[in-house]
């Protein structure tokens, strides 16, 4: 997948990824744009959805999407956590949940911990943090 990088020198400023995956009846399509720590959330936004409408398909509404910039992907000891949760989010690396959409909110967290994770983009996070990119 092609990741775009934005930098001011040799800062790293801003990490765009592509990322997709099974909702509850749909392809779930988003990109997630990343800080120049890469683990700070930026901005997450769904560029294709076929998800319940009124229900599922209310993670494409500005209200929801506005959720998601300062959150983190990982806990305090630098584990991969983010996850869409059931009601409020108590965590930094956590999403509130929509109510009666908890299968799309399930698919998303999926997307989520399995692209930044070891077979998607972890690897290439570590790279960039190592400076090796």
């Amino acid at each position: 997948a092609e990741v775009f990088l934005l930098s001011s020198g040799r800062d790293l400023v801003l990490a765009i990824f592509p990322v997709y995956g099974q909702g509850y009846q749909s392809t779930i399509k988003a990109y997630v744009a990343l800080e120049g720590d890469l683990s700070t959330i930026a901005g997450f936004t769904v560029t294709e959805q076929g998800e319940t409408p009124g229900l599922g398909a209310k993670i494409t509404e500005s209200a929801w999407l506005a959720k998601w910039p300062g959150k983190t992907l990982v806990d305090e000891t630098g584990a991969l956590k983010i996850a869409v949760v059931r009601g409020q989010a108590k965590a930094t690396y956590e999403v509130d949940g929509i109510t009666g959409a908890t299968r799309t909110g399930n698919g998303v967290s999926a997307i989520m911990q399995f692209w930044f994770g070891p077979n998607g983009y972890g690897p290439v996070l570590d790279a960039l943090k190592a400076g090796d990119l």
